[in-house]
């Protein structure tokens, strides 16, 4: 994978949360915390056809 983003949807409107340029094992992302009713992840482009097994959202309570 060359490039991605993670958008939130507010009710109203997809917003970008995170972005990169690659994803491996283990791959964490972190962003303020948000209210959204979906999320997405866009892969913007790639040099294969991307293998994800697992995408996961997780609060932290720090």
């Amino acid at each position: 994978m060359e490039r991605y983003r993670i958008e939130a949807f507010d009710g109203h409107d997809w917003k970008v949360i995170a972005c990169g340029t690659t994803i491996g094992y283990r791959k964490l992302d972190r962003f303020e915390t948000i209210t959204a009713t979906k999320m997405r992840l866009v892969i913007e482009s790639a040099l294969a056809t991307p293998l994800i097994q697992n995408f996961g959202l997780y609060r932290l309570e720090v």
